[in-house]
């Protein structure tokens, strides 16, 4: 029979992210109750040498925590197999993620994450849209220094300082923050003047304006998203991390702050600083989110400012949350700002 659109996608997902995948076909449920059957689609995979059983659900309306682990229990009792069951997901929010790994329960999300704890490694693509972004190709988004630059010049309002300066404030090269500043003016979001061979830029708008349209062409700046170990960390390392993610955004909305504290960390620092922590494979009671950054977020007594809070979580898909970011950003992109002063 042919393979299912969705679980064609999961095998293709995993085959970019693990490699070793091999499709071994349907699974046999004839002895399994018919509204098992109406209820999923079952497919044998095996990775790594190990075989799993990847479950799609066909119906997609309340699809709880408990609903799922009923369902996994049955499925063992007629699948006669200790075969980890899989659970192959278009899109779930948050909240039910963080349920599944907390219940130590095997899953994918197309795109976006593969959780299976025989693996012990969770990998993550930031591939779905926020805001209804319009999904552009790769080469159409901003390169990460353009994005960089873009994050400052918002923050600060400050087209006074040489390249040079702005260039030691996120840590890139002069020739770097040149090429970024033509990208933006490509892409229409600051204005280039010359006043007698001097070039002077300005914002292409207000600055709300500039942020809701560059939006489009913007991408997380997560590259990672790993779990470590809280006893594991020193005190310099902890002064290093910076609050991320819905941590971060607690402190500037009235969201209740996640179960387990979200840090982030610029990817050079990490690698430079942090090879002595313990990563783990799930999350445990003593532990941390860390994201790494692909390039500078500013922060303020360590927490990620507004505009960088608001990119780590572009991706997401709860609609509480993202009324906050767009309730924080309302109020900080209307505040007027010269020099990095409000």
């Amino acid at each position: 029979m042919e393979v299912a659109m969705t679980f064609l996608n999961a095998l293709n997902y995993m085959k970019d992210n693990l490699v070793s995948v091999t499709d071994v076909g349907q699974v046999n449920g004839l002895n399994m109750p018919l509204y098992l059957k109406n209820e999923f689609e079952f497919r044998r995979v095996e990775i790594f040498g190990k075989r799993f059983i990847l479950v799609e659900f066909l119906i997609n309306e309340n699809i709880t925590i408990d609903r799922i682990k009923h369902r996994k229990s049955k499925f063992y009792e007629y699948f006669e197999t200790d075969e980890t069951i899989v659970f192959v997901f278009n899109q779930i929010n948050d909240y039910q993620r963080r349920r599944l790994i907390e219940e130590r329960i095997s899953f994918i999300i197309l795109g976006k994450m593969i959780f299976i704890l025989e693996i012990g490694t969770v990998y993550t693509e930031r591939t779905s849209s926020k805001y209804t972004r319009q999904v552009k190709m790769k080469n159409d988004l901003m390169k990460p220094v353009t994005q960089a630059l873009l994050l400052y010049l918002l923050r600060t309002q400050n087209f006074g300082s040489s390249m040079n300066e702005i260039a030691g404030e996120i840590f890139v090269s002069t020739m770097s923050i040149s090429r970024a500043f033509h990208e933006l003016v490509q892409f229409e979001l600051i204005k280039l003047d010359d006043y007698e061979g001097v070039e002077k830029f300005s914002f292409n708008g207000s600055r709300k304006e500039v942020w809701n349209r560059a939006l489009p062409f913007m991408s997380n700046p997560v590259i990672k998203t790993i779990i470590i170990d809280n006893d594991s960390i020193t005190e310099l390392q902890l002064d290093l991390l910076k609050l991320s993610g819905e941590s971060a955004l607690s402190r500037y909305t009235m969201l209740s702050a996640p179960s387990y504290e979200v840090f982030g960390i610029h990817k050079k620092e990490f690698k430079d600083k942090f090879e002595s922590v313990n990563i783990l494979p799930i999350m445990e009671r003593d532990s941390v989110i860390v994201q790494i950054f692909k390039h500078t977020l500013s922060s303020e007594q360590g927490v990620l400012d507004e505009l960088s809070t608001a990119l780590v979580l572009i991706d997401e898909t709860d609609e509480r949350v993202k009324g906050e970011v767009d309730s924080m950003l309302e109020k900080y992109l209307g505040e007027e700002v010269t020099n990095g002063k409000k």
